[in-house]
This record gives C-alpha cells, structure tokens and sequence, in this order.
C-alpha cells in the first residue's frame, strides 16, 4: 500500500472513533507521507460523512444488511452514490 495512502487510513482511524486523539504530530506525519493541505482535509470530509451515517443508523435503528445478502445491485448503488456527489462542497 502506497505511504501516502497508508497516512491517510492512519488519520481516518484517529479521527472516526471517539476514544482516540488526533494531534498535530498526526497531521504533520501525514504531510510527510506526502499529503497534501488539501488532501488531508478531503481525509476529514470522507471521515465526518462516516460519522454522520453512522451515528443516524444507530439513533434511527436502521437495520445492517448481512455480509452474504449484499448482492451485485446494492455494490453498483453504492458505487453510484459516491461521497463526493452527496456530501462534499465543490
């Protein structure tokens, strides 16, 4: 896996659960692994979006499909619905 995409997944992790504290160490290690302002910011936006859903399927009780019931038409809505489209500005 490319560093540069390995810091990104280290900063999503620090940043999704609650119990863990994002520093600015964090942020500065991931501008070494070669991310950009920019890009660390788009790192934020995928991570907030998450715990917006997240949190509203849990308050609402929406159901989890099962691992084995995700057919092919719910992986191409999926890929259809990208983050971008939906939640993020520009």
């Amino acid at each position: 896996m490319p560093e540069r995409i390995r810091a990104a997944l280290g900063l999503l992790t620090k940043y999704v659960p609650p119990e863990e504290t994002l520093t600015a160490e964090d942020i500065e290690a991931a501008r070494a692994a070669g991310l950009s302002s920019s890009e660390i910011r788009d790192v934020f936006y995928v991570g907030s979006t998450f715990i917006c859903i997240s949190k509203s399927a849990d308050a609402f009780g929406w159901p989890v499909m099962e691992r084995d019931k995700f057919g092919d038409e719910d992986r191409k809505a999926l890929l259809g619905a990208s983050y971008a489209r939906m939640c993020l500005p520009g």
